[in-house]
């Protein structure tokens, strides 16, 4: 909001996301500090292994975040603001959802983890569980999501984000 009080731009914005995303950063850290010594010179020799393990870790977060997120950056480039406007409203609905999958495949993959080497015929169980769950979760709620979509977004957000549901 003071971004855009202030009269600046989209890129302003996400210049100001970036800046809440680093201050949260420090907050949780000053906070962690306040409850438990961070060693950091203890920790150094530990420093290469973690980084080795982290920095595909962050690459393939980071990777995975600009996927779910750059749909968003195309409707507003090749349709414009309106339909970008409607669009975000829409899944704005539809993107709490997400914790489905990363539940299942949170609780899921360890134990796929655990058993990669010893049994592979376990895993493919294990996997195959996993999307068949998710598929009878899924498959209602897409059902229902086409059925609810104008009442549920003009219920939300109003009359004029009725288009929204399309």
């Amino acid at each position: 909001v003071l971004v855009l009080e202030a009269g600046g731009g989209l890129l302003d914005l996400a210049w100001a996301f970036v800046a809440v995303g680093l201050l949260v950063g420090v907050v949780q850290v000053a906070v962690t500090g306040r409850y438990v010594r961070i060693a950091v010179r203890d920790g150094r020799r530990l420093w290469g292994g973690l980084f080795r393990v982290a920095l595909p870790l962050g690459l393939a977060g980071l990777a995975s975040t600009i996927y779910y997120r750059i749909d968003a950056v195309m409707v507003f480039d090749i349709s414009g603001a309106q339909e970008a406007g409607y669009y975000g409203a829409a899944y704005r609905v539809l993107d709490p959802l997400h914790i489905l999958p990363t539940a299942v495949m949170s609780a899921v993959f360890p134990v796929v983890a655990a058993v990669h080497a010893i049994d592979r015929e376990r895993v493919g169980r294990l996997v195959q569980a996993a999307l068949g769950d998710l598929a009878v979760v899924a498959v209602p709620i897409f059902a229902g999501s086409i059925v609810v979509a104008e009442p549920l977004m003009t219920a939300i957000f109003g009359d004029r984000f009725a288009p929204a549901a399309d």
